[in-house]
């Protein structure tokens, strides 16, 4: 196996994060765009070319890991997306609707276990949404680390290609 500077339960956190991501990217991001269909499961197989692509970059720099995840519609909502990130889900105030996708349950628990998030979208043309994590001497400094959530919404002309 190899080897990581993270302790193994901040690895599954991260995983579960980048997995949400991912998710994210190939099958909300496309039902967000307007004229979508219907929603699809996250079970469907998708065919990741031309605008369904979605690019992913990664990068440790001895303290922090960062993950990256690109699509190609630029739906996000800052709205939508800071609603979700701050509700507290407990008790009733949550509960599962297979009828609506992108509920945002995965952010707002990346956000709660420690992940910083920076969202960058071009609207209608792109999104990009980068999660970092500190590396810390313990699981429990992970989950209690500084962390912050930043949306940009950037004209095309402002964003490199």
């Amino acid at each position: 196996t190899a080897e990581t500077p993270f302790n193994p339960r901040a690895v599954s956190l991260i995983a579960t994060s980048v997995d949400e991501l991912l998710m994210n990217a190939i099958y909300d991001a496309p039902e967000e765009a307007p004229g979508a269909s219907a929603a699809i499961s996250r079970s469907a197989p998708i065919e990741l070319q031309g605008k369904r692509a979605v690019d992913f970059r990664m990068g440790f720099d001895g303290d922090y890991a960062s993950f990256t995840v690109m699509d190609r519609f630029g739906t996000i909502n800052k709205g939508k997306l800071l609603t979700h990130l701050m509700r507290m889900y407990v008790n009733k105030e949550y509960q599962v609707n297979d009828a609506v996708m992108g509920a945002g349950l995965g952010l707002a628990a990346t956000f709660r276990t420690g992940g910083s998030l920076l969202f960058v979208t071009e609207p209608g043309v792109r999104s990009e949404v980068t999660v970092f994590f500190k590396q810390t001497s313990s699981f429990k400094e992970f989950r209690k680390q500084f962390r912050f959530v930043s949306i940009h919404l950037v004209p095309e002309s402002k964003l490199p290609r």
